[in-house]
């Protein structure tokens, strides 16, 4: 399961989506028009030391600047568990991307990275983009 929460109302837009390993981010663009000024955006820049080697690569936690963890949150999924973790290997920035990941943990039990911004980052209007890559499979 993968969550994205904003404590306001979000406008998800896609631009040249790609499923496969060609992915590549620096190929969103977005413009809200000569009327919005941007205020805010996170680039999911290194933050701090390294927290884990994942995949071969240094991980790093999310700016806690920006976000905060959800943890001891369960949900029923079905026949499925879902418990959200502030763990490293559930949520971590690498490669200037947010990666929020579903791990199994045992027989339909599966551990999850929830985030937030609430208290943290505040707006009372305006237009939010974000580019997302999900997966394709049962529970997405």
């Amino acid at each position: 399961m993968f969550h994205f929460i904003v404590s306001l109302f979000v406008v998800i837009i896609f631009n040249d989506v790609c499923l496969g390993d060609g992915w590549d981010p620096s190929n969103f663009t977005f413009n809200p028009g000569q009327d919005y000024e941007l205020v805010w955006q996170d680039e999911f820049e290194d933050v701090g030391p390294p927290q884990a080697n994942i995949s071969g690569k240094p991980a790093y936690a999310p700016n806690p600047k920006n976000w905060a963890h959800i943890t001891n949150c369960c949900l029923e999924l079905g026949l499925d568990r879902e418990n959200n973790t502030d763990s490293i290997y559930n949520s971590y920035v690498q490669d200037n991307q947010l990666i929020i990941a579903a791990l199994t943990d045992g027989p339909k039990k599966w551990t999850s990275g929830r985030l937030k911004t609430q208290n943290l980052q505040e707006f009372t209007f305006g237009i939010f983009a974000a580019k997302i890559r999900l997966p394709y499979g049962q529970g997405i």
